[in-house]
């Protein structure tokens, strides 16, 4: 009977537990989607407009995109996670893969042409997207 007790005992205690924790709030999460991937969501130039974009013809194959102004264009950066877009080197000049340079951030979503794209303020070189 006293076994009985104490497993029966254990259990509710477990049960408590577990209810104290689907109780809590979850953490908030963050539902903003990266300013690149609404302007490779927006398919028509109607509501690229809508959203303050430009529409236009980019890269190689000269398909039409939308690009999007980020608000943190030209800010001082050292990593991608700063930036809206991206974090690239300020200037390409003598780029030196591996040691720190100044970045800043992309001004818009538009990323044809070549970058040296940052990462913890270094880069690893230059990556040419068309």
């Amino acid at each position: 009977m006293l076994a009985k007790s104490i497993i029966l005992w254990t259990l509710s205690l477990g049960l408590l537990a577990c209810s104290e924790i689907h109780s809590q709030q979850p953490p908030k999460e963050n539902t903003q989607q990266p300013l690149s991937t609404l302007a490779a969501s927006i398919k028509d130039k109607q509501s690229c407009l809508a959203q303050g974009g430009t529409w236009k013809k980019s890269g190689l194959a000269q398909r039409d995109n939308c690009v999007l102004n980020a608000s943190d264009a030209g800010k001082a950066c050292q990593d991608r996670s700063e930036c809206e877009v991206a974090c690239v080197a300020k200037d390409k000049r003598n780029i030196v893969p591996g040691k720190k340079i100044e970045g800043q951030c992309m001004a818009t979503t538009e990323q044809f042409g070549c970058n040296a794209y940052l990462e913890n303020g270094q880069t690893r070189g230059i990556l040419c997207i068309d």
